[in-house]
């Protein structure tokens, strides 16, 4: 029994450890955008067709992080 009890701590021990770098990735993608806004306000960073690219990609991979 204990052999059980020990497996289902360490698989929910690894599911939260997956979470939170899930989690993590979230927030810095999240920042990403936020900096790269600023820029753009800024006019650090040029309002063009390859900087929508790059958002659009952190979109995608958040969305996917979201599944």
């Amino acid at each position: 029994m204990d052999d059980k009890n020990n497996t289902e701590t360490r698989a929910r021990t690894e599911v939260e450890r997956l979470l939170f770098k899930n989690e993590r990735m979230q927030d810095a993608l999240l920042s990403l955008k936020d900096t790269m806004s600023r820029m753009i306000g800024e006019g650090r960073l040029p309002n063009d067709d390859e900087v929508h690219q790059w958002f659009e990609g952190i979109d995608r991979k958040l969305e996917q992080r979201g599944r």
